[in-house]
């Protein structure tokens, strides 16, 4: 009986499902267009054949260029995000781009964090990486709030942004497969008939 006992509780763990990590595309945008977008600097940020936004420091001089858009998607604890942006740069200079996520809160937009990255060789497509993570408790004061994210070329910049994709990733609790149920009722028939013959 006992032999039974442990078998049928091995088959039950093993029954459970712990997805590990669950990944999802919480924000896409192709940069066909700039509507989804505020914007810096703008007379200097445009559309090029309906495929990438570019930033041209030479139309915008006495600016900087930056663009920033609210993902409307809440903060989740346990999760981390990672935002990629495919793109190049056509400078010489190979001047940085400024990525950052915000917590946004009506007008009130509040860095999480931010870093400025490059791309290692002109006129060749890319992809500049940040994340940030609520795994732990870090950044507990955000969860909840939306996830705000901006683009920002600087001064006298010129680059191309094609695809901006916003990853979050979180840890999926365990959780039992259909069979792992019925598995669990019919376990204690064997054991509620042994007492009844007893």
């Amino acid at each position: 009986m006992k032999k039974y006992l442990v078998t049928v509780f091995t088959l039950i763990l093993s029954g459970f499902v712990n997805a590990g990590l669950i990944s999802e595309n919480i924000y896409q945008n192709d940069m066909s267009s700039l509507d989804d977008w505020s914007m810096k600097g703008q007379s200097g940020i445009y559309v090029v054949d309906d495929s990438a936004v570019k930033f041209n420091g030479l139309y915008s001089i006495l600016s900087t260029q930056s663009i920033w858009t609210d993902t409307e998607y809440a903060i989740q604890d346990e999760t981390e995000y990672v935002l990629t942006v495919t793109g190049a740069t056509h400078s010489i200079f190979k001047s940085p781009l400024e990525l950052s996520f915000s917590a946004v809160s009506g007008d009130s937009w509040d860095t999480i964090t931010s870093q400025s990255l490059r791309w290692s060789q002109r006129n060749v497509t890319g992809d500049l990486v940040i994340s940030f993570s609520t795994v732990g408790s870090d950044n507990d004061g955000y969860i909840g709030q939306s996830l705000g994210i901006t683009l920002d070329a600087g001064w006298m910049n010129c680059l191309s942004v094609d695809n901006v994709s916003l990853m979050a990733t979180s840890s999926a609790p365990a959780v039992p497969e259909p069979a792992t149920v019925l598995l669990m009722a019919m376990c204690g028939v064997p054991v509620l008939m042994k007492r009844k013959v007893k």
